[in-house]
């Protein structure tokens, strides 16, 4: 899922033999006949329900309104993912198709999987070009080399900041005043802010026969937000990569090698001798999190009023860790989404494809985004209001026991869709608007804002590199290691003959030149 010249070729050739052939511009030819009947494939890495070839059905109904002479095949296959190479490789024809959480976009615009919409927008849909200059930001993690491969799917339940959550029976032994000033104080998370959460621990555990159980640290999620707060990270998931957006002249490092990820090791196998991190943690999907809980919730600053340090939300204190002072737009990675909609290679129908794309991003087309996403009113869900729904047999998204229900975050602007309640409302929703409205567009943008670092030069080594950091991270990040230096220093020396060395010049090399560039 995530070759050589002739695979290329034959890739180029199947592209020209799906989109018909280049005009006089030597540009390719996306015209369409309007009144030629038409059947668009969308595939979706979804279940197929029980109530599909119904809602498929009511589809089809609707399309012969919204958009005449064409028909919606949905194609929902949860295996997606492992299924994607053979589809290419057999020129399976798929009109529009899922791309980000099933298959790595950056690697598949790397094998001529999806066309270049660009002429497609320019030609078919306004709204879309619109929508370039709305979400900027989103639509950069779809773009590689000027180019746009991928339309992002904008979602509203926004996640700018960590937010740490902490059990509310720990309330006795949590300063909430401590954590919020060491996490404010610098855009890098220094060791005050460990210090204090080592502090609770101790207290919360010396305090066990008062009820409080034994307290568990959600070591996974803690990982992934706070040593990495402040680095923009390079080279793809599990990426070790990164440089100091804050630095003056970009430098690009290994993350591995950070006073940041050193500090963590260190309190993550304190905290897994004393037993706050679950035993089983490196193979349980879902270590024991009994007693007390701390984590990490990736989410928003909704709820928060301006210079509030923590809320209470339901059993839990959420604080909040991110200084909107720190933050900064820098270089994107292109996927980093998870969710877009593509036109594939193998497309028979790209004209029509974009224009339904453009359809589904209207106010025209909402009720149409609506009945994809939800079914039918009455018997997939019931109206609280004009924009609010519940789902009769699901909250937040369907599952493959519904009997109909596809993930909203994969099929559009979920500004157009219905909103569901539980677990989201207005007030969800205007969060989010705002974001996009006013947050985003006023964050100080650095000198790699825009660029998207080309892993191609060094895409054999970056392989070795992410292979071995799937094999060592977990073991030292999570603390299961009695000594993690011997470890730590054994993955460092594999890096390094993996060609660690290369990669960081040539992303150093791209960084300078784009910043050459753009002075």
């Amino acid at each position: 899922m995530k070759k050589a010249v002739s695979l290329l070729l034959v890739m180029v050739l199947a592209v020209l033999a799906f989109t018909g052939c280049s005009n006089e511009t030597g540009k390719p030819d996306y015209s369409d006949d309007p009144e030629e009947q038409v059947t668009l494939r969308w595939v979706m890495p979804w279940y197929q329900q029980t109530d599909f070839a119904m809602v498929q059905e009511e589809i089809n109904k609707l399309m012969e309104e919204l958009m005449p002479n064409t028909k919606l095949q949905l194609v929902l296959d949860s295996a997606m993912g492992d299924k994607w190479a053979l589809w290419m490789s057999g020129k399976t024809s798929f009109d529009l198709a899922h791309a980000g959480y099933a298959n790595d976009l950056q690697a598949e615009i790397m094998k001529n999987s999806y066309l270049d919409l660009t002429e497609l927008v320019d030609q078919y849909a306004p709204t879309i070009k619109a929508e370039m200059d709305e979400y900027p930001v989103s639509y950069l993690t779809g773009t590689y080399n000027g180019k746009l491969y991928a339309v992002p799917n904008i979602q509203y339940h926004i996640k700018e900041t960590p937010l740490l959550r902490i059990t509310k029976k720990l309330e006795p032994y949590v300063d909430i005043d401590k954590i919020y000033n060491a996490a404010f104080s610098s855009p890098k998370t220094t060791e005050e802010l460990y210090i204090a959460l080592d502090e609770m621990l101790s207290k919360a555990d010396a305090a066990r026969e008062e009820g409080v159980g034994k307290v568990n640290v959600d070591i996974a999620r803690l990982y992934g937000m706070l040593p990495k707060r402040g680095y923009i990270f390079i080279g793809g998931q599990k990426s070790n990569i990164c440089y100091d957006p804050y630095a003056e002249t970009p430098k690009v490092i290994n993350f591995y090698e950070t006073d940041e990820f050193k500090m963590f090791m260190k309190y993550a196998s304190k905290w897994y001798k004393s037993g706050n991190i679950a035993q089983d943690v490196l193979t349980s999907v879902d270590p024991d999190i009994s007693g007390g809980q701390i984590m990490i919730v990736d989410g928003g600053r909704n709820g928060f009023e301006h210079g509030e340090k923590s809320i209470v939300d339901g059993n839990s204190i959420v604080i909040s860790l991110n200084n909107p002072e720190h933050d900064v737009l820098g270089s994107h990675t292109i996927g980093s989404l998870y969710t877009y909609t593509t036109i594939p290679f193998t497309a028979e129908h790209p004209a029509r494809a974009m224009q339904f794309m453009e359809l589904l991003r209207t106010e025209k087309g909402a009720p149409l985004l609506n009945m994809i996403c939800y079914g039918i009113e009455g018997v997939h869900y019931k109206k609280l209001s004009d924009k609010l729904i519940d789902p009769f047999d699901y909250d937040q998204q369907g599952t493959s026991g519904s009997k109909y229900g596809i993930a909203n975050w994969l099929t559009g602007n979920m500004f157009n869709q219905y909103i569901v309640n539980p677990p989201y409302d207005e007030t969800t929703v205007a969060y989010g608007r705002n974001y996009y409205d006013n947050y985003i567009k006023n964050v100080r943008k650095t000198a790699l804002y825009g660029f998207n670092f080309d892993i191609q030069p060094v895409k054999n080594q970056m392989s070795q590199i992410l292979n071995i950091n799937t094999e060592y991270e977990p073991q030292l990040a999570y603390g299961v290691l009695q000594d993690y230096e011997s470890t730590y220093t054994l993955m460092l020396d594999r890096l390094k003959a993996a060609g660690l060395a290369d990669v960081i010049e040539s992303f150093q090399k791209q960084a300078d030149d784009y910043i050459a560039k753009n002075q």
